[in-house]
């Protein structure tokens, strides 16, 4: 899984910034590693620009096939699926799933539409926990979400319920 929030800056433009990426939580500095940029190809990139979910079984020949996955992915890319996670009608961020396991193997089949229904939901739920938590700021001047208070407006809200700050921070 990797969890992505849409952040522009002067020297990228719009980019997609994972706060998670193949399952493990990002510390500040690393993000610039695993960042998408929207005007390129790639896969989260093109779930944001086209606003609809983007599955691949086959990669051979394509050409949204970024680097990051080739050479950071834990295990090699068999499977993909890319949800929007959309805030009314603005895209915030992007929901990533990897290779689809069937009987403890890669599905050959890559991800169902029953798999595709259930990350759009996991992608509403999100997007009304960001809101209900008071965690999606925006931008007064370009009105992009602004993902820097969110790990620390998550930590208080978390540690709120019972969750310490030291353990969330690890």
């Amino acid at each position: 899984l990797s969890f992505y929030i849409l952040d522009e800056n002067e020297t990228l433009g719009k980019y997609l910034k994972p706060l998670v990426w193949n399952d493990e939580f990002l510390s500040h500095h690393a993000f610039s590693q695993y960042v998408a940029l929207l005007d390129s190809p790639d896969f989260a990139a093109q779930a944001v620009r086209r606003r609809e979910v983007v599955s691949v079984s086959d990669f051979s020949g394509d050409r949204r096939l970024a680097k990051r996955y080739v050479e950071f992915m834990k295990e090699p890319l068999r499977s993909l699926l890319a949800v929007p996670i959309m805030h009314e009608k603005d895209v915030i961020g992007v929901l990533e799933v990897y290779n689809k396991l069937h009987d403890e193997a890669v599905s050959p089949q890559g991800y169902s539409g029953e798999d595709e229904q259930v990350l759009r939901g996991l992608s509403e739920h999100i997007s009304l926990a960001m809101t209900k938590l008071n965690l999606i700021q925006y931008d007064a001047l370009t009105g992009l979400l602004r993902p820097d208070p969110f790990f620390q407006k998550a930590i208080l809200k978390l540690g709120k319920h019972g969750l310490s700050a030291e353990f969330l921070q690890a």
